[in-house]
């Protein structure tokens, strides 16, 4: 049995969080305001640990910097615009890279900006991700993994709770929460979200993962060179480039 679902549907996930923060956020601070405060974000101390404070605020502060319809594949992407178009020495067309996120987003135009980010990660976080990887994981187990969130007829249902119901007084999966505290107890119910982070910016720190190789690759060089630099100095936290480009230089 897998839970898979429960933070798509209930509004679980951080970027939940952040969605309503900074929907608040934008109306009351000034673009110039904003580019001092996520100036000032840079100067937080570097951590490796998953989803560090440091971390999540660089990574939010930079995504609201750009229109709320890019918000989440910014959150959750790798890299920013201007951090592939230096890696890729040529202009990058947002239209064109994050097409799916802005399909989506456009053809639910209607919808506040909470339901906008749900769909967003039904659509292709779930779909694209998350199902795939426990779909891979539990085959090499020959392992069935059956996600009851996710019968047809629960989601039906649930996809017609307004968002304020699974997101009240900035708590994630509130209307879940309330329905299995009966059964369950409160060290489960208020227990924070703790994802299955694996911790690879310590790891290439440490020197425990190789670091990938510029062989096989078309970057960049410098700046790939700089961002190993600036992560192993505890500079910058580039832990999800470097994931990236080690399974590129890897498995292509």
């Amino acid at each position: 049995m897998g839970g898979d679902g429960a933070d798509e549907l209930f509004l679980g996930y951080d970027p939940f969080h952040a969605a309503r923060m900074f929907q608040l956020y934008q109306k009351f601070v000034p673009r110039p305001i904003h580019d001092s405060i996520l100036a000032l974000a840079s100067l937080v101390p570097v951590s490796f640990g998953h989803m560090s404070p440091g971390f999540i605020l660089r990574k939010s502060l930079a995504g609201v910097s750009y229109p709320q319809k890019l918000w989440n594949p910014l959150w959750m992407g790798p890299l920013s615009p201007k951090q592939l178009a230096e890696l890729f020495n040529e202009s990058v067309d947002l239209e064109d890279i994050y097409e799916e996120a802005i399909y989506y987003w456009e053809k639910n135009a209607h919808l506040s900006l909470m339901d906008k980010a749900q769909i967003f990660f039904i659509k292709l976080y779930l779909q694209d991700s998350i199902l795939t990887k426990i779909d891979r994981a539990s085959m090499i187990h020959s392992l069935e993994v059956r996600s009851p969130f996710l019968d047809i007829r629960f989601v039906d249902l649930v996809r017609q709770i307004p968002w304020y119901f699974k997101y009240r007084f900035f708590k994630t999966k509130y209307i879940l929460k309330q329905a299995f505290k009966q059964y369950l107890p409160d060290k489960i119910i208020k227990r924070k979200k703790h994802g299955f982070g694996v911790p690879v910016g310590q790891w290439f720190y440490e020197r425990k993962l190789q670091w990938p190789s510029l062989e096989m690759t078309h970057l960049n060089r410098q700046v790939a060179d700089l961002y190993k630099n600036e992560h192993l100095q505890q500079i910058n936290d580039h832990r999800l480039f470097l994931w990236n480009h080690w399974v590129l230089s890897n498995y292509l």
